[in-house]
């Protein structure tokens, strides 16, 4: 049957949030490599149920992505909220070359997060890149249980709680911690100089929360640190002191990219009595491009791009992400909100 016969009959019903023109995107149909009598069997689902009774959504979920799947936001496919929701996180376990996946944890509150996580089987231990968020007017008042998420997916290099303030942050003992390579979080205290110290390979950081800094146990942390490795630094907090700042700068001598809570004329004084050509940003204070800019340089950056991964950007602008190869399959992307969905052409034609 034509593809865009199927997802029309779906749309309607059960992916409402998927908008038309997805698939013409696609290099590749992604029901090539899907048995034809699991399309027939959806189609009859479809055609036979009446509006108080779903397709089985984890069939859904497994057709509409495939075993090929590396990359996949979650939440695109979760319509409403319910007991299927774990029941789908069980059935990732059959896409056995995910290793980057990003939820909507509107989804998982309702559940025991431990659970959750429990569910994915072996497929927590290949997660390289998770991105946890919650997009609606009631975020900042969510705490999220880090602990949980690190215990479980124990060779994570890229985590990503955004607009959640995470709670137990395992630093001094937890190896898995300490293998991450970026790192975006929100954080009702001061963890930047333990995480400094811990994170060995650390290359990008963004905190955000309105936490003071310790200057004096900033100074002992990073006393027991080069962060030889970090590039970029973003701190989002109003009780950042220019100080705080010129400790940080001096202990990383490789840094590239900076946004403190400082305004340009305070911060590139700063950059230029300590010599350091570095680009600083005060605009990132700006919650559109700290949205984007989180997105683009944490959320899915391996070089492993089987699946385009949308960056997003304002209803007059959308940012591509640099590492997105011209094999790029199927754009998903789940905006923040009052940001417009948008669909890149990426591949021989863009």
């Amino acid at each position: 049957m034509a593809l865009p016969t199927l997802y029309d009959m779906c749309q309607s019903q059960t992916i409402v949030n998927m908008r038309a023109g997805l698939w013409s995107q696609c290099q590749e149909n992604p029901f090539t490599r899907v048995p034809p009598k699991l399309v027939d069997k959806l189609r009859e689902s479809i055609f036979s149920m009446n509006f108080r009774q779903l397709p089985n959504r984890e069939a859904l979920l497994l057709l509409f992505t495939s075993h090929r799947v590396k990359k996949l936001d979650l939440s695109c496919f979760l319509v409403n909220t319910g007991g299927d929701f774990q029941y789908c996180l069980q059935h990732l376990r059959r896409l056995k070359r995910l290793n980057s996946l990003s939820l909507d944890y509107a989804y998982c509150e309702d559940f025991d997060l431990e659970e959750c996580f429990s569910s994915l089987g072996e497929i927590r231990h290949q997660l390289k890149h998770l991105v946890i968020k919650r997009n609606d007017s009631m975020a900042a008042y969510h705490r999220f249980p880090l602990n949980v998420v690190i215990d479980n997916c124990e060779n994570l290099e890229t985590l990503g709680i955004l607009k959640l303030s995470a709670i137990n942050l395992p630093l001094k003992m937890n190896t898995s911690f300490r293998r991450l390579k970026r790192i975006c979080i929100s954080m009702t205290s001061d963890c930047l100089g333990q995480v400094l110290r811990y994170c060995d390979d650390l290359t990008y950081l963004l905190i955000v929360g309105e936490f003071r800094v310790d200057e004096s146990e900033l100074q002992e942390n990073l006393s027991h640190t080069s962060a030889l490795k970090l590039q970029t630094l973003a701190i989002k907090s109003r009780y950042f002191t220019r100080n705080a700042m010129r400790m940080v700068l001096e202990k990383a001598p490789n840094l590239e990219k900076v946004c403190f809570s400082l305004d340009t004329e305070s911060g590139q004084s700063l950059l230029r009595e300590l010599g350091r050509s570095i680009v600083f940003y005060d605009e990132f204070l700006n919650e559109r491009i700290l949205n984007n800019d989180a997105i683009s340089c944490l959320c899915f950056l391996p070089e492993d791009t089987s699946i385009l991964h949308l960056i997003g950007g304002s209803s007059s602008s959308s940012v591509r992400c640099p590492c997105v190869s011209t094999q790029s399959q199927i754009v998903v992307w789940t905006p923040p909100l009052s940001i417009e969905r948008k669909v890149l052409t990426v591949g021989k034609n863009s």
